[in-house]
């Protein structure tokens, strides 16, 4: 799976297999509103444990949910995108 992007750069879903549903939202929905979030954000200070609250999981499902879906973990997609 991996992100859809409009030119703009935000992310406004993921493109590929929906696994279970778990804390509410879809894993390829977490993923998609954590992105969001961190595109809308950047400047300000970002951090797993916060992110994931938002979407309601640990941090450790918040990690393996980008791992699986983007391939990378949140924090290195923070990275990325400000470097971006």
């Amino acid at each position: 799976a991996w992100p859809d992007v409009r030119e703009d750069g935000a992310v406004c879903g993921v493109l590929g297999t929906m696994r279970a549903i778990h804390g509410g939202l879809a894993a390829a929905d977490r993923v998609a509103a954590s992105a969001a979030y961190i595109r809308a954000n950047l400047a300000a200070k970002l951090e797993v444990p916060f992110l994931a609250e938002r979407v309601g999981v640990s941090g450790s499902q918040l990690q393996r949910d980008f791992q699986q879906f983007l391939g990378l973990t949140p924090k290195r997609y923070i990275v990325t995108a400000r470097f971006e």
